[in-house]
């Protein structure tokens, strides 16, 4: 009678020691593995977020950069062409207003455009020689006086 009482305690105790492992630990088992999937998870989102956040920064640094560039530099193109415009009209006004010609400003100072003087010509000369040939070559070669250069 006691070895039966003793084998039916140690079938109890196994029993419900089977109960208790299967009941709170493999739960506390399971639900440790969980956390810790998810702090794996939540690291890696935690990464993720942070490249991501980082190369957004990076990108729009990057192109902030660029558009206020090419802003600066349309920016002082368009100023250049104004002010080249401006320089053109008051130029153009001044002449204007002085009684002098538009286009005597690309000319030489104090003179209209197309004023020139004409240059003297050469004159002919009169040949004289020996005889009849050489007379009459030098005669030609003297006589062929030029025009003055053009104005």
């Amino acid at each position: 009678v006691a070895v039966v009482v003793v084998e039916d305690v140690v079938v109890t105790v196994v029993v419900v020691a089977v109960v208790v492992v299967v009941i709170v630990v493999v739960p506390v088992a399971v639900v440790v593995v969980v956390v810790n999937v998810l702090v794996v998870l939540v690291r890696v989102v935690a990464v993720t977020v942070t490249v991501v956040v980082a190369v957004a920064v990076v990108v729009v640094v990057v192109v902030g950069v660029f558009v206020v560039w090419v802003v600066v530099v349309r920016m002082v193109v368009v100023v250049s062409v104004l002010v080249v415009c401006v320089l053109v009209v008051v130029v153009v006004h001044v002449r204007k207003s002085s009684g002098g010609s538009v286009t005597a400003c690309l000319c030489e100072p104090g003179l209209a455009c197309g004023d020139g003087g004409g240059g003297s010509g050469g004159g002919g000369g009169t040949g004289g020689g020996q005889n009849a040939r050489t007379s009459q070559l030098w005669g030609t070669v003297a006589g062929a006086g030029g025009g003055g250069a053009l104005g």
